[in-house]
């Protein structure tokens, strides 16, 4: 049994790309729990998929991608968060980003938020 949650529970992961968002999916995905992630970009979804994962394209700071990503009626009892970028990437995502993720985790009535800084 994970620490995260039960096995008929749900993770939302934001920031599952690259680097510790990527390794984060791919252990939850090892330990056959049920994922469902938020991209910006197409780019590595069909990687994700292939391991199991839920995809949802859409940016942490449109509120809107990131309602419809969440209030589903699919329960979700864990948001993990590890979204930043890099100063190339444009605007940060950091606290509006997080900020949007909490929001809407509150309204779908998430269980824990965890958030990798």
């Amino acid at each position: 049994m994970s620490i995260f949650m039960t096995s008929a529970s749900d993770i939302f992961l934001a920031g599952a790309s690259r680097g510790v968002g990527r390794e984060i999916a791919q252990y939850l995905t090892a330990q056959e729990l049920k994922v469902k992630a938020l991209l910006r970009t197409a780019v590595v979804a069909t990687e994700l998929e292939k391991i199991g994962i839920e995809v949802v394209l859409g940016d942490a700071l449109n509120v809107s991608d990131v309602e419809r990503a969440m209030l589903t009626d699919q329960p979700i009892h864990t948001v993990i968060s590890t979204i930043g970028g890099l100063p190339t990437d444009g605007e940060r995502a950091d606290y509006p980003g997080n900020k949007n993720l909490i929001d809407a985790a509150v309204k779908a009535g998430v269980q824990k938020f965890i958030e990798r800084a």
